[in-house]
Parts: structure tokens; sequence; C-alpha cells
């Protein structure tokens, strides 16, 4: 478990291959079928011609309405191009550096990398190993004492969430701004660790509801998968009709790649004037959409009716200011780019500076071990946040490591092997104490849950997930079997039955003598079989 928290990494969370982006450009249909008629030569042209037969009439039809439709594709491109020279002449010069306008407008679908875009960057655990010492010196270096932070800053290690009440405003419950401030400056790892931990102790200390927040929070940057195009195609709709898209059309804006819907968005609500200030957004109201429509958490996943409508209302609620518009954005699209590492450890610092005189031990190694006890809470919980928030809002930071949440029906997440370069390395990180040794069994390790004494079987494998096949198989087996045990979680070796040779014995070889020597070649013979 310690080997897992680190920092973020371009690694699949498997650690088998390495994850490589490749972002490709399709020009439109009908640009690429305009050039393959008139670029492409006709099979039946001949060198010399006396007349056009019938054939040869229709080839040139279509190689003249070809040409119409490059020159009507033309024209909207240049267009197009005069729409977005208007956009950079027109944007305002309070906007930050980093807007900007749409593209060329080629594109009829949106530049939306499937891979890239369900696992962006720095959002997997690391593959490198962290020893002990080095977790705890990374932790009293993040909150090593600085004179000269105020204890009202966010991202100092001196903070104080009740001299930083202010910050949290006249609101109960969380507000996203403050989430979009922590999102803003992330110029280095530590000093987005405390900025992230410092508010989750503010929420600690103002909310009113601290496990809605914390569960909401979590929600909004742990363990999403977004159908993107889905949500694209929505995004640029609910920015049209929230804000107005004056100088780009719809069409132009859904063909802008993802990581510009946020810039296009932070211009339109530049450009709107609010005439009364209404409630400002929590970070409540936008897990609420993102629970609301499984097309936000799932890349599989469909939209609703409400997708549009939800979006719309978290829009409008939304301002320029602190880009908090832009933040929700690149939350909605799972690009907030936090690590989920990141945000463990956050969590795990957090709870221990909530309390600090609830554990004896030195402030980095509680972190440290705080760090161990979370992880293998999320691992226990199979990382549901609601069980996981419950679990550690419930549980004091001292008892947690000695606490075990593993219930039957919910999978356990396995835990990835540590691996090393050499064999002195391995032997040097056993240590000198005894060793426990399992033997390398062939086949498919998998947890199988039991409940009511055998009569109700789940079986999960970190490549299936559940597997309803193997249940029906091992239900059987296990019933009456368990000596009275009524519910258990069982870790077992799903193994092949052994191969029968189903050829003939060797004492039903007949040996047929044709010399003197057969008697000696039949001894050996013999004597081999024996061995």
């Amino acid at each position: 478990n310690r080997g897992r928290i680190g920092k973020p990494s371009r690694r699949h969370p498997c650690g088998e291959a390495t994850l490589v982006s490749v972002s490709t450009r399709m020009p439109a249909l009908a640009s690429k079928r305009s050039e393959v008629a008139l670029l492409t030569p006709s099979r039946s042209r001949s060198d010399v011609q006396t007349g056009p037969s019938p054939e040869n009439k229709t080839k040139r039809a279509r190689t003249v309405s070809s040409n119409t439709q490059q020159q009507q594709q033309q024209q909207q491109r240049q267009q197009q191009q005069l729409q977005l020279q208007i956009v950079k002449q027109k944007q305002p010069a309070d906007a930050p550096a980093d807007v900007v306008p749409a593209g060329s407008g080629e594109q009829e679908e949106p530049q939306v990398d499937e891979a890239e875009a369900e696992v962006p960057n720095e959002c997997e655990l690391e593959d490198a190993v962290w020893s002990l010492e080095e977790q705890v010196e990374s932790a009293r270096a993040a909150w090593s004492s600085d004179v000269t932070a105020s204890m009202a800053d966010i991202d100092s290690p001196s903070f104080d969430p009740i001299a930083a009440a202010a910050l949290w405003g006249k609101g109960s419950r969380l507000p996203f701004h403050l989430l979009a401030l922590v999102l803003e400056d992330r110029s280095s790892e530590p000093r987005t660790l405390r900025a992230l931990a410092n508010l989750i102790r503010l929420l600690l200390h103002h909310s009113s509801d601290r496990q809605g927040d914390l569960l909401g929070l979590l929600c909004l940057l742990n363990g999403r998968q977004v159908a993107q195009r889905l949500v694209h195609r929505h995004l640029v709709e609910a920015i049209s009709a929230s804000f107005g898209l004056r100088d780009i059309d719809t069409q132009t804006a859904k063909a802008l790649p993802p990581a510009e819907i946020a810039n296009a968005a932070l211009v339109a609500r530049q450009r709107q004037r609010t005439l009364f200030q209404q409630r400002r957004l929590t970070v409540a109201d936008v897990a609420a959409v993102i629970h609301e429509n499984a097309a936000l958490r799932d890349s599989s996943a469909k939209a609703t009716c409400s997708l549009a409508e939800g979006l719309q209302k978290l829009l409008v609620k939304s301002v320029a200011t602190d880009r908090e518009i832009w933040h929700l954005v690149r939350v909605l699209q799972n690009m907030a780019g936090l690590s989920t590492a990141s945000v463990l450890r956050a969590l795990a610092h957090a709870l221990v500076l909530a309390d600090p005189q609830s554990s004896t031990m030195d402030l980095a190694e509680a972190m440290t071990h705080a760090e161990d006890s979370v992880l293998r809470s999320r691992g226990e919980v199979g990382a549901h946040n609601g069980r996981l928030v419950e679990a550690l809002l419930a549980c004091k930071q001292q008892a947690l490591s000695g606490t075990s949440f593993v219930r039957c029906g919910t999978q356990v997440l396995p835990m990835k092997s540590e691996l090393t370069t050499n064999l002195s390395e391995a032997l040097e990180r056993l240590g000198t104490g005894p060793v426990l040794a399992e033997w390398l069994l062939e086949g498919e390790r998998a947890q199988v849950h039991v409940r009511r004494a055998g009569t109700d079987v789940q079986v999960f494998s970190a490549d299936h997930g559940e597997w309803c096949e193997r249940a029906d198989e091992l239900g059987p087996i296990l019933l009456g079997r368990l000596d009275g045990v009524a519910d258990c979680v069982l870790e077992v070796m799903l193994m092949k039955p052994p191969k029968v040779n189903k050829g003939p014995p060797p004492a039903a070889t007949a040996a047929v003598s044709t010399g003197p020597g057969n008697a000696e070649q039949q001894q050996q013979q013999q004597q081999r079989q024996k061995r």
C-alpha cells in the first residue's frame, strides 16, 4: 500500500504499459470526397477521345458538382476565419492570457481523444515505490514552517481555519470558488497539497454538513469517467443558451477541442452583465448534477433530459471572478488536473491536522501512517466515496489504522505488487526478518464473497469485476463445507484441472525380439520407465 502513494504519473494503474495520447485531426468528410472527385482520374479515360461517352458525361457532371461544393466550403471557411478575427479583436483586455478563440472550423466533430479524455494528465497513481523514509521526508517538506506565511492563506503551512473564516463567507456549505482558488495556483506539488488539505480542514470546521460537502468534493475530484463527446456537445449548447456566443456560431464552437471549451465559457461570461447578485455556487450543487446524470461519471452512459438543464443551471450560478466558471467547466469535463494520489494524501493530512493531539508520533510520521490508512480504507470499501467518507468521519485518525471496513458484496481493490530492477534491491527491501513465501500457482486470483452459509455467493476478479459465471460454479462446491461460518470473504486461485494422459500405459507396449542384444535394450527401457 505504501508504494501506491506518490507523485502523479502517466503510467497505467496496472503498470504494464505507458499510455500515449495521440490527438488526430480528421478533416470534414465532404471536403475529402470533393478532393477525391477532383484528383482521382477516371479509369476509362484514354489518351485520344473523339467524343464523350455517356459514362464520361456523368463523371464530368459529378466533377462540376464537386467543384461547386468545394467553392461553397471555401466560402464558409473564409467566413469562419473572419469570425475568428472578430473574436480576437473584440477579446476583452482583462481576459487571461491562455484564452484561445475557436479553431479553423474545418472539423465537424470535436477533437476528443477518448484515452486522454477519460484518463487525463496527473489522474492516476504512480508506479514508483516510495519507502517510509521518503514519505516522511515528503510530508515534512510540504508542511515545513514559513515565518512569512499568513494563517489566513489557503496554501499556508501555518493555516488556521478560525483565522480564515472570511474565506468561507456567509453560507453554510462549501463554496465552489474556494475549490477554484485551490485549482488556480498549481505552481508546485507541495503548495497544491497544502491548499487542498487546508480546504478540507476549512470544510470540517465551518460546514453545516461535513459528510455531504466532503463527499461532494471527492465526487468532483476522484474516480470519475466522463462521456466526453456527449458532455462536450451539451456543454457548448448550455454555454450558448446561458451567455450566448455572438461572434462564434454554435456549430463552430462544437468543433473546439475540449481543452478550449473552458476558455470560450470564460470569455462569454465576462461579456455578460449581472444585474443582481445571486446565491453563490457550491460544491454540493455541482455534485448533485453529477449524481443525477450518469454521463458525467460513466463514459458509457447516455444523455438524459436533465443533463442540459443541469449544466445550464450551474453555468448561470457561476461567475468569472477568479476564473470560477473556467474551473467549473474543467471539473465537469474531469480535467481538474489533480491526481488521485494528491487527493488522498491531502485528505490524510487534513485528518491529522484537524486533531493533532490524537497521535503521539511526529507530525510527518503521523501523516505518513494516515496516508497508508486512507489508501487501505479506500481499497477495502471498493473505492466507494460514500462509504469512505462515512468511515473516515466515524473513526478517529489513531483508530483508523486498526479498523477493517471489508464487507461482503463489496470487492476489495487488488494491491499492485512492487517491482524491483535487480535482485540485490529486492533482497534489501525484504529486510532481515522472517519472510512468508507462497507458491506461484497457475490460475486466476479471485475473491469469493459468501453469505448465508454458502447459499449466496459472489465472485470478483481484477479483470472481470463481478464474475457471475464463476459464482454459479463455486456455489455448489462451497455449500455445506464452511464449518458453520455464515459470512466470509475468501481469496482463492481458480486453476484448470491437470491434464490427463490419454495414451496407452507404458506396460501395454509389446517388445519384439529381433536380435541378440534385445534383452539388454528391454532392461534399459524398463529402468527408464521406472525413473
